[in-house]
């Protein structure tokens, strides 16, 4: 019987679609934990935004785009660096997946935003 995970991979569609998946989860989990290092009225502020605006943002699905990315960690005090994988290691590391599976925590090491 082939599961779900497979078949999708086995699609040009399916496996277009993780890749989304996949990206947009680690852009969420990325955006939430940088921005935990600052309250949500700070990084308004910071933005020059309403609160109302960060907390859709960090509500969403991972669907920003580039420039609102960088901005907002930015203004959280951090960068994101990119990590270019083929699809045949994909599966290793979607979703804080530890190898040969798809279930896991995911591990950030996010610097410690300089205070003053």
């Amino acid at each position: 019987m082939t599961s779900l995970l497979d078949y999708l991979r086995s699609t040009e569609t399916g496996s277009a679609a993780l890749s989304d998946a996949r990206l947009r989860y680690d852009v969420l989990v990325a955006l939430r934990a940088a921005c935990r290092s600052v309250s949500e009225d700070e990084l308004a502020a910071r933005l020059g935004i309403a609160r109302w605006r960060v907390q859709r943002t960090l509500a969403n699905d991972g669907n920003v785009s580039i420039k609102k990315l960088a901005r907002y960690l930015n203004a959280a005090g951090y960068e994101l660096k990119v990590e270019l994988v083929s699809l045949e290691r994909a599966d290793e590391t979607a979703f804080g997946a530890q190898p040969g599976g798809v279930e896991g925590q995911i591990a950030l090491e996010l610097p410690q935003a300089a205070t003053s």
